[in-house]
C-alpha cells in the first residue's frame, strides 16, 4: 500500500464514522493529511469530553472547522445540544506520529460593575 492509499484508508474510516467534506478538504491540503485527520478526530473526542452537554453527541454531530487564519473551532451539527459551540476553545497539535487536542468551555464573561 503506498502512502496515498494509506491516507485514503484513514480518510475512509474517518468519514464512515464522522462524515465531513470540510474536514476532508482541509486535511488533504495539509503537509501530512493523515496526521491532520487524526488531529481532527482527537479534537472531536476532546469536545465530547469537554462537558456533560456534549457527552451524548456522536462524532459526526461535531465538526471541527477552521477560520481564515487556520484556527480550529467547534461546530455542532445537531439542534439537541444546548451549549453553543462558540463557547468552546479547541487546540490541536501533531508532530511525528503523535497528535493531541484539547477542548475547553470558555468562561462566561461577567458584566463589569459600574465604577464608583
Amino acid at each position: 500500500m503506498n502512502e496515498l492509499d494509506n491516507i485514503r484508508s484513514v480518510a475512509a474510516h474517518f468519514f464512515n464514522v464522522a462524515k465531513s467534506e470540510v474536514a476532508e478538504t482541509f486535511c488533504l491540503r495539509q503537509p501530512d493529511p493523515r496526521l491532520s485527520f487524526c488531529g481532527l478526530w482527537s479534537a472531536k473526542e476532546a469536545a465530547i469530553k469537554c462537558g456533560q452537554e456534549f457527552a451524548s453527541l456522536r462524532p459526526k454531530e461535531i465538526e471541527i472547522i477552521h477560520d481564515a487564519k487556520g484556527r480550529p473551532a467547534v461546530r455542532i451539527t445537531t439542534a439537541s445540544c444546548q451549549v453553543p459551540a462558540g463557547d468552546c476553545l479547541v487546540s490541536i497539535s501533531h508532530s511525528g506520529k503523535t497528535c493531541v487536542a484539547v477542548c475547553v468551555k470558555a468562561p462566561k464573561s461577567k458584566p463589569v460593575p459600574d465604577a464608583i
